[in-house]
This record gives structure tokens, sequence and C-alpha cells, in this order.
């Protein structure tokens, strides 16, 4: 190979291969931290919300049996008013959450920003280096077919893309990871320490 000058470079296989799986390794971590934070975070945000729904709606339908058995047993009252009472617990309650997590989900969104901050910063850095080595083994006179090792590694992002993405939507979006029966026991403990604590 010739270089602008008619000067022949130097191939070196080491650095020709080293500079293909540094391209192709930084164009995936390229790709992933941005598949990441615009594409995975919403589709785990959505799974997130369907879990806790059938969490909610296994508890509530509990809930319900148990309100209405108490009702039943103390007193009568008809569907309208056990209807106001069960909302008027919900709305309670779910004031309650709301004043009491105000300062952990800022905390927690706070600490996205940081990492996802953080992630591109690395990816920035990441990207820097490499065109610097690159520009440098150049310039020493090194043969590296730097298009066609993009090329190459444009190819591999493609198929890691695809990988990704089917993986995504058809395994993991379907995974169930929130079993109702633990939440229930663990809600149940948690009812009962408060019990002891506050008599």
């Amino acid at each position: 190979m010739e270089t602008t000058q008619g000067e022949v470079c130097k191939n070196n296989i080491t650095i020709r291969k080293g500079g293909a799986v540094a391209i192709q390794v930084t164009m995936i971590f390229t790709f992933l931290t941005i598949f990441f934070f615009f594409y995975v975070v919403n589709v785990e945000n959505e799974e997130f919300e369907t879990q806790m729904n059938l969490i909610v709606d296994d508890l509530m339908e509990d809930v319900n049996d148990d309100l209405s058995n108490l009702i039943n047993k103390e007193g009568t009252l008809d569907s309208d008013e056990k209807i106001m009472l069960v909302s008027g617990m919900i709305n309670v309650l779910q004031k309650k959450i709301e004043l009491g997590s105000d300062e952990s989900v800022q905390k927690i969104l706070d600490m996205n920003a940081d990492t996802k901050k953080k992630a591109f910063t690395y990816l920035s850095a990441t990207i820097t280096l490499l065109i610097i080595i690159a520009i440098s083994l150049i310039g020493l006179g090194y043969c590296i077919p730097v298009s066609a090792q993009v090329i190459e590694g444009a190819y591999v992002v493609v198929f890691v893309g695809l990988t990704e993405l089917f993986f995504l939507r058809v395994i993991a979006s379907q995974y169930i990871s929130a079993d109702p029966n633990e939440v229930k026991r663990t809600f149940g403990k948690a009812v009962q320490d408060w019990i002891s604590i506050n008599k």
C-alpha cells in the first residue's frame, strides 16, 4: 500500500487487526449506549408498569374480597357506600404515597441522569481516543484501512442490533419477573410489622 506521498506504508497485521477490533468494539459500544437510553429504557418502563398493574390487580381482588367480608359482618352498606369507602381509602393511600415518594423519586431521577451523563462521557472519550490513535498510527506510516474497517464494523453493529431487538421484543418483554404472591407476602409482613410497632 502507498501513502499520499508515494511511500509504501508499514503493513503490520497486529495493528490492522487491532484497529479493526477497536473500531468494532467502539461502534458496538456506541450503538448499545444509544439503544439503551433511547429504546430499552422505554420498553423497560412499559414492562414494569404492566407487571405492577398485574400485582396491583391481584392485590386489589384480595383487598376487595376482604373488605366486602368485613363490611358485611360489621354493618349493612349498599353498593354505592362500599364503592365510596374503598375509593376513599385508595385516594388517601395514593396521596400518602405521592407525598412520601417525591424525594426518593427525585433522587432516582438525579442518579439516572448522572448515569446517562457518565455513559455518554465515556463514549465520547472512547471515540476521541480511537480517532487520536488511528491518526497517530497513520501519521507514523502504518497501513490502516479505516473506511473498510468502519464498513465491517457497521455490518457487525447491524447484526448485534437485530439480535438485541429480537431478544428484547420476543423474550425479555414476555418474561414476567414480578410474582404477585411474593409481593403479597412481603406486603403482609410489612403490615404485620407496622401493626406490631404502632399498636
